[in-house]
């Protein structure tokens, strides 16, 4: 059976956990208990030196790295999230990208420095939170902008782009993130929010942490 470890709190983690929902794969989800260190223990540094999740265990192949995992599960599976013109591979990975490397690093800078810094004993980064709210409002712009045209983030029907972006902006609520102004991004949150693979993990970000 498949193998997935991470943490509610990881939103790396929940694009897993979303893929594997929407695939609809039968699987057992391990949380690592990120507050009490067993990311650094030798068990799960096996699964992942880096000390990081989320990790899969697909029979003997372990993978880390939540964009790979999306990609090496859509494909194994021959889903139409991920579909096999070179095209709209290459069109779903670049969102793909621009949800980790710029939407969901400016998200974790704001939510590190206004919600998490407070469980690691940590002073918050005004000029880091600055930053990230900056990014937020300018990359949310464009992608706003996009969707102004079609239904989802890379075309006319869900891919792993689409989840790779909702997880990427799911802590907004709870880092206080404002997106109320993007109407047609707001729309579609609303939209990845409400079907069966989202609501099958939770209702919301912070939801299984009771927040």
């Amino acid at each position: 059976m498949l193998k997935v470890y991470g943490h509610p709190f990881s939103s790396p983690s929940n694009k897993v956990r979303y893929a594997v929902s929407a695939l609809e794969l039968e699987h057992a989800f391990h949380t690592v208990d990120l507050a009490g260190g067993e990311q650094r223990g030798a068990a799960f540094m096996a699964l992942n030196p880096m000390s990081r999740v989320p990790v899969i265990q697909d029979g003997d192949f372990t993978l880390t790295e939540s964009d790979a995992i999306l990609r090496y599960l859509a494909t194994k599976h021959k889903s139409d999230l991920f579909p096999g013109d070179l095209m709209a591979r290459a069109n779903i990975d670049r969102w793909m990208s621009f949800a980790s490397v710029h939407l969901g690093q400016s998200m974790g800078r704001v939510m590190f420095n206004r919600v998490l810094y407070k469980f690691i004993g940590q002073e918050p980064d005004e000029r880091s939170l600055a930053f990230g709210l900056k990014m937020i409002a300018t990359d949310g712009a464009h992608l706003n902008k996009v969707l102004e045209g079609r239904e989802f983030v890379a075309g006319d029907t869900l891919s792993i782009a689409d989840i790779a972006m909702i997880a990427a902006l799911d802590p907004a609520e709870l880092a206080q993130v404002d997106l109320s102004d993007f109407k047609a991004l707001s729309a579609w949150r609303k939209r990845i929010m409400a079907m069966a693979f989202y609501q099958n993990v939770h209702t919301h970000f912070g939801a299984e942490l009771g927040m």
